[in-house]
């Protein structure tokens, strides 16, 4: 999902006046400054969703910008399930009775559509997404892509630990890289730290 976020910002964003984006930021900017004034401020369609081994479901989606998103599993009238983006923020329900409540933001929510909204709380909100999926992406790959078997206690000092160099990456760029500037591609950066550091504490 993300990457598939990624391109399209890309793809509607476009070069903008007289160089193309070189970094995230610069591709939001550029999506804020074409498309501000004629963006849409509300949507509502209907999606269905596809689990493997589950029944299908309908879901009724409405969407207003800035920062929200309700969604409501049809049908709608039983309130069996919604689940509402607020920010920074997921609040589900079930029989209309709040079931949990998390910090979670809706990366699609923010890539596809938030950025013409305020493109300044968007890098912001992406780079925190950065440090916190970025682990994330880095076990991930590793369970997908090898076999190796990792020394468990050592799991979450590799998880802690990638973010904590990425964050000192990040504020020592002038002297590390010179003129070039990693943008929102840490997170690309922090997945690949962890994938590195649970290479080095598994084995065959």
């Amino acid at each position: 999902m993300l990457a598939f976020s990624l391109a399209l910002t890309f793809a509607i964003a476009g070069p903008a006046p007289g160089s193309a984006p070189k970094t995230g930021e610069e591709v939001i900017r550029a999506m804020y400054d074409k498309y501000n004034k004629t963006w849409y401020r509300q949507l509502s369609f209907v999606q269905r969703a596809i689990f493997p081994g589950k029944p299908e479901e309908e879901w009724w989606e409405v969407l207003r910008i800035p920062g929200r998103l309700r969604i409501d599993v049809a049908p709608v009238d039983s309130g069996i399930r919604t689940v509402i983006y607020r920010g920074d923020s997921l609040y589900a329900f079930a029989q209309k009775k709040l079931a949990n409540k998390a910090v979670q933001p809706n990366l699609l929510l923010v890539l596809g559509f938030e950025a013409l909204g305020s493109p300044s709380m968007i890098t912001v909100i992406l780079t925190v997404a950065a440090y916190t999926y970025g682990p994330l992406l880095g076990l991930f790959a590793f369970a997908i892509f090898t076999r190796r078997r990792v020394s468990d206690r050592w799991v979450p000092a590799v998880a802690i630990a990638a973010p904590l160099l990425c964050y000192a990456i990040d504020h020592n760029q002038q002297a590390l890289f010179g003129d070039y500037r990693i943008g929102l591609e840490i997170l690309v950066l922090n997945g690949a730290l962890v994938f590195a550091g649970l290479w080095a504490i598994s084995k065959r």
